[in-house]
């Protein structure tokens, strides 16, 4: 009878920091909207102390430091910010969730996908990437192949070649410290799947294709490790869809 009630008592401890989670995140996106939308907005108390921002621009990737947000956002010159509304999300911790968010800036439909870091008892964005929708954009399916020869390529227990073949060559790392850049280095980080017993495969949980040339997607691993990753896809004509971000925090 003890048993039952602690599990009880846990269970519903854990649905009300769950509830209360969700509306702090709520209350988060509105403040954002407000923040960027206005000319003297500081945005960065609204993210982590090492936060990066990254948008799509030239068939690569950007980076923002945390320093350059406001100023980032100032340069917009936005007017109208809608709050963004979740197009899904998922737990990745009991202090990190990953999610992906939809909001309109003066006509224009964007999408972003958000790291959130609770550590401190605030909802704050430790990464966040943003790109324009476009209304066009494919399938969730266009991504299967991909993904399918990323893993078979994992599995092949060499690293450099998952690498070459499946990551742009600027491509990022992101776990928890200064992001990780370039096909070598990365190559470096994964150096434990030459591993022979290391096995590993990717569950998509959400995916959002921002255009034809750039996806967001959250998902479970399973196998040798068993957390939640993200990725973000590029397009080129030249070598299909491969990866541009990478984390797995």
């Amino acid at each position: 009878m003890i048993n039952k009630k602690t599990d009880l008592v846990m269970i519903l401890t854990a649905t009300y920091l769950a509830a209360s989670a969700q509306v702090d995140r709520q209350l988060e996106l509105a403040m954002w909207a407000n923040t960027v939308a206005s000319p003297s907005g500081y945005t960065e108390k609204l993210y982590a102390d090492q936060a990066v921002v990254i948008y799509p621009e030239h068939e690569g990737l950007r980076e923002v430091s945390v320093d350059d947000i406001s100023e980032f956002y100032k340069a917009k010159r936005w007017k109208n910010v809608k709050t963004p509304f979740s197009l899904g999300i998922t737990s990745a911790s009991p202090w990190v969730d990953y999610e992906v968010v939809g909001f309109q800036a003066d006509e224009q439909e964007y999408v972003q996908l958000i790291i959130w870091n609770q550590k401190s008892g605030k909802q704050l964005r430790e990464l966040e990437v943003l790109a324009k929708a476009d209304p066009n954009a494919p399938e969730a399916a266009t991504l299967d192949t991909a993904r399918a020869e990323w893993i078979r390529l994992c599995n092949l227990h060499e690293p450099k070649k998952l690498v070459e073949e499946m990551y742009t060559p600027d491509a990022m790392y992101y776990n928890h410290k200064p992001m990780v850049t370039g096909t070598d280095a990365i190559t470096k980080e994964y150096w434990y799947m030459s591993n022979s017993s290391y096995e590993l495969s990717l569950t998509p949980l959400i995916v959002q294709v921002v255009s034809g040339d750039l996806a967001f997607e959250i998902g479970q691993c399973s196998g040798s490790y068993n957390g939640k990753y993200v990725l973000v896809w590029t397009k080129s004509q030249e070598n299909g869809w491969q990866v541009a971000l990478d984390s797995n925090i």
